[in-house]
């Protein structure tokens, strides 16, 4: 086999990695010279004249451009890792070495394919499986229902037992000695909901013992849940369709909301045809945000943001895009119905994994952005994205200088000072955080106050009206002045023309975000001239 000429010192570089694959490509990715000293690696499913796209894996051909580009600059890059799909569609990973030369005016680029031993894939959030519980009442089923009320009481504003098993269908007015029992179940149920981490230590099982072989008691639970506007029935949010039980409460809850807001009435008998509707396209849409989620039908797109004296890049922001086979609707809409259904935190996940990822692996090819990936308010305050969230972060040594976060949606935030602690916590790991999307006004100075951070976002709609009135201009400028003076950097968002871009320097705005600047656009367009 001869290859094209190549300097010695890259020769011996590709002895000394022991590549398993050693193959020239033309600009056009197209095989010139191939060799294997690992068959199995690829299969030998590339041959002389083949592309080596058809190997590579879809999402991984713009990073695959991008590394082309560093070569056409310098003479060597790896390992970097990149997944290859094989004939059996198997994805396997590959650490990827490069280097590169010129032939009568054609670049031609030696790679090296070695077996890359980490992950390349986002990891699929666990799932757990739909479930159709027993009809029988027995103590799983009453733990079961305990959750659901903790999920879903302060949604309907519900805080007696008395009165949520009323709506349920537990009750029969005509027969009081049944409600008398059926209600200190229902307190029992209460007590249990309010230890959400476990439920089961409400003793309940001389009760349900008490209840489980009473006829006439087993047959007002099972009408209970039969019934057509019973909101806590079982049958008609679970089954074969890919959710959970707890995603279909979910689901329902939102169903619930969207109705009541509709102008309907706020009692579960009252919504009954509308409520079905809403329910069955809330499913809908929750499928194809978990499918959105767990499959990586998104990408990632980059904004710039940048310095308004010098105009030079500071680092981008991380926005999504996604799948149109999927979801063809708006991100703001996504990330709304995420929001009210209360699974934004799993998104926010996926997406931190995604950045984090790229971001990395950008920098085995010779691009060292800084990438600022957002953080929903809500997501902030749930346990579960926190316990996985700093698990990630603590595998992001390398790249502390590279991510930060900017916290929206923080009229979302209930409880501040829990919320310091945890912004705290991420800074203490090294990782600038950013309060999104401040506006003017006592709720942004108080944000201002109980959140520590190191930036803040001034919303586009304070900016323009900034130029439009004067009080607005004067009461920016004062908070610019105040964020200078607590060492707080900020940032103008929205800035679409020069006056705006002007007025937030005349202030003291130290960096810009807007369409002035760059729309948001692939990452293999953002870095075209990094």
């Amino acid at each position: 086999m001869e290859f094209s000429a190549i300097d010695e010192g890259a020769f011996k570089s590709f002895l000394k990695a022991m590549a398993d694959v050693i193959l020239e490509i033309d600009s056009e990715d197209i095989i010139q010279e191939i060799s294997w000293s690992n068959p199995d690696l690829l299969g030998r499913m590339l041959q002389k004249g083949d592309s080596l796209q058809n190997a590579l894996h879809p999402d991984d051909l713009p990073l695959f451009t991008l590394l082309k580009r560093k070569l056409n600059k310098q003479r060597k890059i790896g390992p970097a890792p990149f997944r290859i799909v094989k004939e059996n569609q198997k994805e396997i990973a590959v650490n990827l070495y490069g280097t590169s030369h010129r032939k009568d005016g054609v670049i031609y680029y030696q790679l090296m394919l070695r077996p890359y031993a980490g992950d390349l894939v986002l990891p699929s959030l666990s799932q757990r499986p739909a479930s159709r519980p027993d009809r029988q009442f027995t103590t799983d089923h009453f733990n079961s229902l305990s959750k659901r009320v903790s999920d879903y009481a302060d949604g309907l504003n519900i805080s007696e037992g008395q009165a949520l098993l009323k709506l349920a269908g537990f009750f029969d007015e005509d027969q009081p000695p049944l409600n008398e029992r059926i209600l200190k179940l229902s307190k029992l149920l209460i007590e249990a909901a309010t230890d959400r981490d476990d439920p089961r230590k409400v003793d309940v099982s001389s009760e349900i013992k008490a209840v489980e072989n009473k006829p006439d008691i087993q047959q007002s639970f099972d009408n209970a849940l039969k019934t057509n506007t019973n909101f806590l029935r079982i049958d008609s949010i679970t089954g074969d369709d890919g959710l959970s039980e707890e995603e279909a409460v979910k689901a329902a809850v939102f169903s619930l909301q969207q109705a009541s807001r509709g102008g309907k009435s706020n009692s579960l008998t009252g919504v009954s045809g509308d409520y079905e509707k809403r329910l069955q396209k809330a499913k809908m849409q929750l499928r194809a945000f978990k499918t959105i989620v767990t499959q990586e039908y998104f990408d990632i797109a980059l904004q710039p943001i940048v310095h308004i004296e010098t105009g030079k890049l500071h680092h981008y922001e991380a926005l999504c895009r996604f799948d149109h086979r999927v979801y063809d609707g708006s991100p703001y809409f996504f990330m709304c119905f995420a929001e009210e259904m209360g699974v934004i935190h799993e998104f926010d996940l996926a997406m931190t994994l995604k950045v984090i990822h790229l971001i990395k692996r950008l920098k085995r090819i010779g691009y060292n952005i800084s990438v600022a990936v957002n953080i929903s308010g809500k997501s902030i305050q749930s346990s579960i994205f926190l316990r996985h969230f700093f698990r990630i972060l603590e595998d992001c040594d390398d790249i502390r200088k590279n991510l930060s976060f900017e916290l929206t949606e923080s009229s979302q935030i209930d409880d501040l000072e829990t919320t310091n602690k945890i912004l705290s916590r991420i800074r203490e790991f090294g990782h600038i955080v950013c309060l999104d999307d401040f506006g003017a006004g006592a709720a942004g100075l108080q944000y201002l106050r109980a959140l520590k951070v190191d930036v803040v976002k001034i919303d586009g709609v304070y900016i323009r009206k900034g130029i439009e009135e004067e009080e607005n201009r004067s009461f920016l400028r004062s908070m610019a002045d105040l964020c200078t003076k607590l060492n707080i950097t900020t940032v103008g968002e929205c800035v679409e023309d020069e006056k705006q871009k002007q007025f937030l320097q005349d202030i003291g705005v130290t960096y810009a975000q807007g369409w002035l600047y760059g729309k948001p656009v692939s990452v293999s367009e953002a870095l075209e001239n990094y």
